[in-house]
């Protein structure tokens, strides 16, 4: 079984119009590397460009956690309302369909609890502020520094 979902590269229909029966489940296995965590853990990865995802799965591999991919905001907002299994979600500010800020906003008015890490290759103050006020707990760089990422996390999964 993998685990990695990815959200569907088909256009998908009106959030009223689908049916959470039909939307795959993820299995989330206990952390290992995390071990300071006692629950099952699941990332929802939302970026739109593929080499980015794929140093966000190598910079998490060995954590023994499940990664959901969304390509765009608007899946992400998706697969936070249909997967509640999802502990945190790193979101990249610029992505087509919804940006990460429309996303976070969406995303918090239904799980305010749930951490958001704003991921961005721009770092100017603006975009920091600016995903601050779209709710985002934290704030990281591209490239992504691993130590850097697992300590985010672990701050914010504590808190």
């Amino acid at each position: 079984m993998s685990n990695q979902l990815k959200a569907p590269e088909a256009p998908l229909p009106s959030p009223s119009l689908i049916n959470p029966a039909h939307l795959p489940t993820a299995y989330c296995p206990p952390p290992t590397n995390l071990s300071s965590l006692s629950t099952a853990f699941c990332i929802l990865i939302a970026e739109d460009d593929d080499l980015s995802t794929t140093l966000f799965k190598k910079n998490l591999k060995g954590e023994k956690i499940t990664i959901l991919c969304a390509e765009n905001g608007w899946e992400a907002v998706e697969l936070v309302q249909h997967h509640p299994e999802i502990n945190l979600v790193l979101m990249d500010l610029k992505m087509p369909i919804m940006n990460g800020f429309e996303a976070t906003k969406l995303i918090k008015l239904r799980r305010p609890d749930l951490p958001v890490i704003a991921q961005t290759a721009f770092t100017s103050t603006e975009d920091k502020e600016k995903a601050r006020e779209a709710g985002c707990d934290s704030f990281i760089t591209k490239p992504i520094n691993k130590s850097e990422l697992l300590e985010l996390i672990h701050k914010l999964i504590k808190s």
